[in-house]
């Protein structure tokens, strides 16, 4: 019996403040500065679990703007080997 999986995501860390406008997140005992696109997905993602592609859909339809240099799951894919 096959079963069908789902990834899902959610936020980790804590928000130390920002520096040269940027968030500043604390993640274990490492200090990682993100961009206003990985900003905007850790804030999404700070209040409820979801799978990518829902985070991907949300995000390319309120913000197109942030997503013209790299795509969403991009970002989503570099923060999950960030973190």
């Amino acid at each position: 019996m096959l079963l069908n999986t789902m990834e899902i995501y959610t936020a980790v860390g804590n928000v130390l403040g920002t520096q040269e406008g940027k968030l500043v997140l604390q993640v274990g005992k490492r200090e990682l500065m993100v961009d206003s696109q990985e900003s905007l997905v850790w804030l999404f993602l700070n209040w409820a679990i979801y799978p990518k592609e829902s985070i991907v859909r949300y995000a390319e339809s309120k913000y197109p703007q942030l997503g013209q240099q790299r795509s969403y799951e991009e970002c989503l894919n570099r923060m999950v080997q960030s973190f």
